[in-house]
């Protein structure tokens, strides 16, 4: 999808609104594209119709990935200012993200904008869903082999651990984890990637909060982790140990917490516990 009329338009620090005479009469187009080649310097968004097709899957049909670039921070911006819902924003991106094809725009909307959404505009019961949708996009990206440079590999990994808040998707992870550095597969069961031995440390964390992981299968991946002898197991283990899903275990760091038990307990370990403890299984 190509631009087919740009239009430059003077604001006025003066006027809440800019007319544009020379739109007028013209034919309705497919979109707009906003603040096009980001020669603005202002707060833009996206009209209704131009998102309304968005919504629909035509924002990565747009050659030109500056402009989807800015149209994806635009929509973050909307959702920051109240202009749109935070369910809407991720519809958008669920529904294109999985077609992208520009590795800066993949790991903005990936690390920074999405985890973003999830946390503090969407309710909480729609996080888990959207959680899950995400993890299903992310590996779909992977699985494409679009992205063959490793960097760009390990980052959507990263973010697939990130979004595996579903205990379907965390027992993914742990059989992920057991089989090793060959761990991630694909949906026909073909290795689509690595894991680092800090994406190891992540996946650990996540299982310990799943309800339907048994506790042998946790204590033998922490275990099995603890073989490496990172310098991160004891953050790891300090989070672990105040994420699995037990009120009587919630109860004995909480009052923990509150006491001397954790006064040994280094700055980063605490701050782990602290973690551990507020995860939502």
């Amino acid at each position: 999808m190509n631009i087919t009329k740009e239009v430059t338009v003077k604001t006025s620090d003066e006027k809440a609104v800019t007319e544009c005479p020379e739109l007028v009469g013209i034919e309705t187009p497919f979109a707009f594209a906003i603040n096009y080649k980001a020669y603005g310097y202002a707060k833009f968004v996206i009209d209704f119709m131009s998102l309304n097709k968005f919504e629909r899957g035509n924002l990565c049909k747009i050659k030109d990935s500056l402009t989807r670039m800015q149209i994806y921070y635009m929509l973050y911006h909307m959702v920051r200012f109240n202009d749109v819902e935070g369910s809407r924003a991720m519809a958008v991106i669920v529904n294109n993200l999985q077609e992208e094809t520009a590795e800066d725009i993949l790991s903005l909307v990936l690390n920074s904008l999405v985890p973003v959404i999830i946390s503090k505009y969407l309710p909480l019961s729609h996080c888990e869903i959207t959680n899950r949708e995400m993890f299903g996009v992310a590996r779909a990206i992977l699985e494409s082999g679009r992205f063959q440079v490793e960097s760009t590999q390990q980052m959507i990994i990263t973010s697939m651990i990130q979004f595996a808040k579903g205990d379907a998707e965390r027992k993914m992870l742990l059989e992920w984890f057991n089989r090793g550095d060959d761990g991630v597969c694909g949906v026909n069961g073909d290795v689509i990637g690595k894991l680092t031995l800090k994406q190891k440390h992540r996946i650990v964390q996540e299982i310990y909060s799943a309800t339907d992981i048994s506790l042998a299968d946790k204590e033998v991946a922490m275990a099995k982790l603890s073989e490496t002898k990172s310098d991160l197991l004891d953050n790891t283990k300090a989070y672990c140990m105040s994420a699995l899903p037990s009120k009587q275990i919630k109860r004995k760091i909480w009052d923990g917490l509150f006491g001397t038990e954790y006064d040994k307990l280094s700055l980063n370990e605490f701050g782990e516990v602290c973690s551990g403890f507020m995860q939502r299984s």
